[in-house]
């Protein structure tokens, strides 16, 4: 079930057995979900529906063809956990069962920790630097981390009773220290920008937005363009990623080196997926073909991948259409409706900010093709229409 060593995975996961487990327990409805609004989890049944449709179409496309529908489908569990969610959603929705769930987190994160700082000894790698768990490779335990350390510092801010904010605070001090411990650039700068953030949004307008944005920009130009060696770097890199998109990953004058290859290999995967996308912008390929195409679009890595960005992998795996509703779902609409700053009271919604924060470590990593952080992502999207509900019964 680790995601360390495999792209995909099989039919069913532990979350599955989880889930179905809770369902076939449960005997009675709770009478507080029985008037869950039906726009709170309207959303799951749109995203089932983005995700099953281009998945038949193209299965019932390879049967016609006389081709292996099974790698299309394998590793579709966003897919199940959008419609086991469907079934337990509207649990969430009363008060006791978020603070069941942030209790969960809140137990689960020490022990995360400890897990992971005992796999990177074991694993004889820089425990300060390099740490991963056996759960999660080393980018993904970062990412995950700096999502949650958002929200439990927008919880400890806003204080809302559910939970010790003595504990909170403890809680979301951990994940930072995970942060930092894994070393990983999108998760260090997604921290810093939720940080600011959440110490500023009762005091954002759109126009101080701007200006601040322009200030940030104005500083970071004249730091970049001062500093001969940072422009050196920049020059070669630059060449390096000219000569990936014009001439592939393999070539002789590549300017490998440890601060670089990181990128240079994504921009070589970020490539060859475009041209998957531009090959099947209709349909997509699928939840499970990309690691078995990848070798025919440039992509020289001889091991199982990703897509290395999340947004790149949608619209692969779903075809443009439904890859972009789907992007626009789950990572653009929280952005909107933390920016509507005309409908805004005088509490944010804490987990629209983690989404937000999540999605600038999407960027270079495809976060959500890890099944676990893919029903984490999930719940908070759903406690966030929770919040989006209860917030406009009582204004």
């Amino acid at each position: 079930m680790s995601d360390k060593t495999n792209a995909s995975f099989s039919f069913i996961s532990h979350i599955d057995i989880f889930v179905i487990f809770y369902l076939f327990l449960k005997k009675k409805i709770n009478l507080e979900c029985s008037h869950v609004p039906y726009r709170y989890y309207s959303f799951l049944i749109y995203v089932s529906l983005l995700m099953i449709v281009p998945l038949i179409l193209l299965c019932v496309k390879h049967v016609l063809k006389g081709g292996d529908y099974i790698h299309i489908i394998n590793g579709a569990y966003q897919f199940r956990y959008v419609v086991l969610l469907l079934l337990i959603g509207a649990e969430l929705y009363t008060k006791r069962n978020v603070k069941l769930f942030l209790t969960g987190c809140m137990v689960a994160i020490p022990l995360l920790f400890f897990e992971g700082a005992i796999s990177t000894i074991l694993a004889g790698k820089n425990i300060v630097g390099e740490m991963f768990s056996g759960n999660f490779a080393n980018n993904v335990f970062g990412n995950s981390a700096s999502m949650l350390f958002i929200l439990f510092l927008c919880l400890a801010r806003q204080n809302q009773g559910l939970v010790s904010r003595v504990s909170l605070i403890v809680t979301s001090l951990l994940c930072l220290v995970i942060v930092l411990m894994t070393d990983v650039r999108a998760a260090l700068l997604a921290s810093i920008i939720g940080s600011i953030i959440v110490l500023v949004y009762n005091y954002l307008t759109a126009f101080r937005v701007l200006v601040a944005t322009g200030v940030l920009v104005t500083c970071l130009g004249f730091f970049l363009f001062h500093d001969k060696e940072i422009l050196g770097y920049m020059y070669t890199t630059y060449n390096s990623v000219e000569i990936i998109i014009n001439a592939g990953y393999a070539n002789n004058d590549l300017a490998i080196d440890p601060t670089n290859s990181s990128m240079l290999t994504r921009i070589a995967i970020w490539k060859g997926t475009i041209m998957m996308i531009l090959d099947n912008n209709l349909l997509g390929i699928g939840t499970g073909q990309w690691n078995y195409l990848k070798s025919e679009y440039g992509i020289p890595f001889n091991v199982l991948l990703d897509t290395h960005n999340d947004y790149l992998n949608y619209l692969v795996q779903y075809g443009v259409i439904s890859g972009s509703v789907l992007i626009f779902m789950f990572f653009l609409l929280p952005i909107i409706k933390m920016l509507n700053f005309k409908s805004k009271i005088n509490y944010a919604n804490e987990y629209y900010i983690a989404l937000m924060v999540f999605g600038v470590t999407c960027l270079t990593n495809a976060n959500t093709n890890k099944h676990q952080v893919m029903m984490l992502f999930l719940v908070l999207l759903l406690l966030g229409r929770m919040k989006e509900e209860k917030t406009k019964q009582i204004t």
